[in-house]
């Protein structure tokens, strides 16, 4: 009687994932090469020779092949396939935007992405009137510059110093100021 088994014994035997054949009736049904239990194999496989048990074997190459030919010819039709051109380099991408004039009431405070340039400084927060005017308002100096006018004490920062704090018409009202050296001071402009 024909026995046929396969040795489970992956990454240990070389015969593992193989499917053998036993004829011997008396001989204990295990693999050649490692000696560990063969699992039993009922349908038609392949034999060591390389010769096929019948149709269901040749279905799986079948349907391998069908899925190549298949994938080849999508990607070819998603990638430009056909005509073969002469490669260049590749460039950085070049980010565009296009901005539309946004029309708002001239009394909305309105955000601008990349900040308000103000020479000495630049301005996050919502501008009015092209003016800063908001509650959380970060003004980030570039050079050395009083923070507001109307400070009777003419505080000046320094560049990379900021003042996060309220901002009404162009102007500070109160804020906290952080210093280059660590130290914050609040901010009380009068009026």
């Amino acid at each position: 009687m024909e026995r046929k088994g396969r040795c489970n014994n992956v990454g240990i035997c070389s015969m593992a994932g193989k499917v053998q054949i036993i004829t011997d009736d008396d001989a204990e049904f295990v693999c050649s090469d490692c000696g560990e239990a063969l699992e039993e194999v009922t349908e038609d496989v392949a034999t060591p020779s390389g010769s096929t048990g019948g149709k269901k074997s040749k279905l799986p190459i079948i349907i391998a092949a069908v899925v190549v030919v298949l994938g080849g010819g999508a990607a070819a039709l998603f990638m430009g396939g056909g005509d073969k051109k002469e490669e260049t380099p590749a460039k950085e991408p070049v980010e565009q935007v296009v901005t539309e004039p946004v029309k708002v009431d001239e009394e909305t405070p309105v955000a601008i992405p990349d900040g308000l340039d103000l020479g000495y400084a630049v301005f996050q927060g919502k501008v009015q009137d092209g003016k800063p005017h908001d509650d959380n308002g970060v003004l980030t100096f570039k050079q050395k510059h009083v923070i507001e006018s109307r400070d009777l004490k003419k505080r000046e920062a320094n560049p990379g110093e900021k003042v996060i704090g309220i901002f009404e018409n162009g102007h500070l009202v109160t804020g906290k100021w952080y210093k280059a050296d660590g130290n914050v001071e609040t901010l009380i402009i009068g009026g």
